[in-house]
Formats: C-alpha cells, sequence, structure tokens
C-alpha cells in the first residue's frame, strides 16, 4: 500500500514536470565544525526524501557536568567524533558518558542516534526512551524516537512522538519536515503534510526551501486534482 501510494505520488509529480531529485548529494552529508543543537543527519532516505534527526551538543539543553571534567571531555569527543564519521569511537566514549553520568539525557539521545544509523532500531528506541525517562520535555528524543518508530513500520506511534516532539518545541522545524513526510508518504494525509511542510519553511532558515516548496506545489496541484474529479 506504502508502495503504491508512493508510485502514485511519483507519477503525478512526473506528469506535472516536478521531478524532486533528493538522491543529489545527500550522502554522508553531516556537518562539519562545532555541532548545533539541532543538525542535519542527512544519510536516511525515506522514499526519495531525507529525513532530519536531531543531536544536541554539551552547551545545548543540557549542560553535561561542571563537576566531573572527564565527562565534559568524553562528551565533546564523542560529538566531534560522531559529526566526523567516526562511529564506533563515539559510541564508546558515549557509553562510558553514561557510565559516569547515568543521570544524563543527553548522550543517550546520540548513542540512540548512533544505533540508528547501523540499522539497530530496537537499541536506538531504546536509548531514545530512557533519554525521555530522564528528561520527559526532551523535544529532540521524541523526534528521534518518531523517526525510528517510522523506519519500523510504526506509523501511528510515530505521528504520536513528532507531534510530542511538538507539543514541547513548536518550533522544532525538523520535526515539521519528517511529519509531513509521514503524512505525505506513508498516512495518505496532504493537507496536513503540506501544512508541516509550511511550518517547516516557517522556523528552518531557508534550509531545503527550494526542494520543499517544491513538494508544497506538488501537493497543492494534487489536491486541486481530487477536487475536480
Amino acid at each position: 500500500m506504502v508502495m503504491h501510494r508512493f508510485l502514485t505520488i511519483k507519477a503525478f509529480r512526473i506528469s506535472t514536470l516536478i521531478l524532486i531529485l533528493c538522491w543529489i548529494g545527500l550522502t554522508d552529508c553531516g556537518t562539519t565544525g562545532k555541532p548545533r543543537e539541532a543538525t542535519l543527519d542527512d544519510t536516511t532516505k525515506v522514499e526519495g526524501k531525507s529525513e532530519m534527526q536531531t543531536t544536541v551538543n554539551p552547551q545545548g539543553t543540557q549542560i553535561v557536568s561542571l563537576r566531573n571534567p572527564q565527562v565534559n571531555l568524553l562528551f565533546e569527543r564523542a560529538i566531534q567524533s560522531l559529526e566526523s564519521g567516526h562511529e564506533d569511537q563515539a559510541m564508546a566514549d558515549l557509553r562510558q558518558v553514561i557510565s559516569l553520568a547515568p543521570e544524563l539525557s543527553v548522550p543517550h539521545n546520540n548513542l540512540g542516534i548512533l544505533y540508528k544509523r547501523k540499522g539497530l532500531l530496537d537499541q536506538a528506541i531504546q536509548e531514545y526512551k530512557e533519554a525521555i525517562r530522564l528528561k520527559p520535555d526532551y523535544a529532540e528524543a521524541h523526534h528521534n524516537l518518531g523517526i525510528a518508530y517510522r523506519e519500523k513500520g510504526l506509523f501511528k506511534e510515530s505521528e504520536m512522538a513528532y507531534r510530542e516532539a511538538l507539543r514541547l518545541k513548536s518550533d522544532l522545524a525538523e520535526a515539521h519536515y519528517n511529519l509531513g513526510v509521514l503524512y505525505e508518504l506513508y498516512l495518505n494525509r496532504p493537507e496536513e503534510a503540506m501544512q508541516h511542510y509550511k511550518d517547516y519553511l516557517r522556523w528552518s532558515g531557508g534550509q531545503k526551501r527550494q526542494e520543499v516548496e517544491l513538494w508544497i506545489s506538488a501537493l497543492q496541484q494534487r489536491l486541486q486534482a481530487t477536487q475536480q474529479k
């Protein structure tokens, strides 16, 4: 059913001369330099669209540990390793951070990201849930949990996780983006998809603007064609 919907969407876009080439330049395009609170991880594709994932740095939503310089050093190194693609080193450092400071939620979120990159979705979900247990208002962890649920085919659970992330942080652009993709390609709710794409453009600061504007245009034409039948 999902593949049928995707092929229908793809055929419609070709018929209207809108061909979205999300594959160009999006493999292994992690950010460089100092990580921001919301960085993009475009290594996961969703039916021709790329998902956005959220990492958090030590100066982001949670200070790592002012009492333990070793924890700070390990976490900084883990973030740098994660951003540069040295995932095994990042995982080792994050596990050590967790053993030294089990009360922190952020290391669990970022360890979950690494598990997901390796295709270990159950482990990723476990880490995201632990991050949320430690910090229930952790919007980024709810968002990343939604990504993992979507990849497991748990679409309603994915929707709930994205919506909770947005309840906690309404300007989390990546959650609007991914919820739009979920509504368009998996839950067949094009009007809601279009609204979340628009919300993404409102909060994203211009990233992927041209691409998402094309998706909105295609959805508008799709809805108009449906209404004319």
